[in-house]
């Protein structure tokens, strides 16, 4: 089974990978190590770790789609987790009629900025944690984007039929709502954007 979690910086799709791991052996690969691998090791690319998630999968989509194909080929089981992952890319791949992929995305369309500041300063993720270079004004404003991120993606979703959860309220639950998902046998249309807002989507 080929899984697929998409979704806005610090919703938790690493958080999810780790849980599907831990309590399923589900083995996952973070597409940021291989977008960091690459810029450092083929600067030549013209790719940097804080270019913009679009620049950033059209640089690494032919790579990720071979990975992905050569997956459902072989029938092993990997999850591939990256803010880079966009509902079009899923449609690639006929992820709505595919036996062999799960996919979902997480967001937090509906958060209070200043609530998610807080959250992300006292959950500093292990190792390195680019947040730690930004100041709070800089990190509130980029949670500003990541909110219009998050409705983008969750708009997109519902358009493509694609699985949405959204951790606005509850971060812990919309993990939990996610893992349950993927490790069910049925697909699951969780949505949330009202049909009337559907079309004419741009991500920023």
């Amino acid at each position: 089974m080929l899984y697929l979690i998409g979704g806005a910086p610090r919703s938790g799709k690493t958080t999810l990978a780790r849980r599907m791991l831990a309590e399923h052996g589900v083995p996952y690969f973070s597409i940021d190590t291989l977008i960091a691998s690459l810029a450092s090791a083929q600067p030549e690319i013209g790719m940097r770790v804080s270019d913009p998630a679009p620049k950033r999968m059209e640089i690494v989509w032919p790579t990720i789609r071979k990975v992905a194909s050569d997956v459902l080929q072989s029938g092993d089981d990997l999850l591939l987790e990256g803010d880079v992952l966009l509902p079009k890319h899923l449609v690639e791949f006929g992820h709505s009629s595919h036996a062999g992929i799960k996919a979902c995305f997480i967001g937090y369309a509906d958060v209070d900025p200043v609530k998610k500041l807080r959250a992300i300063r006292e959950h500093v993720a292990a190792g390195i944690d680019w947040t730690e270079e930004l100041d709070d004004a800089r990190l509130l404003n980029l949670i500003g984007e990541l909110r219009a991120f998050s409705e983008c993606l969750r708009r997109e979703c519902c358009h493509y039929k694609i699985p949405y959860f959204d951790g606005s309220v509850c971060f812990a639950s919309a993990i939990s709502e996610a893992k349950t998902y993927l490790h069910s046998p049925a697909q699951l249309n969780h949505l949330h954007a009202p049909p009337s807002r559907q079309s004419s989507l741009r991500f920023p």
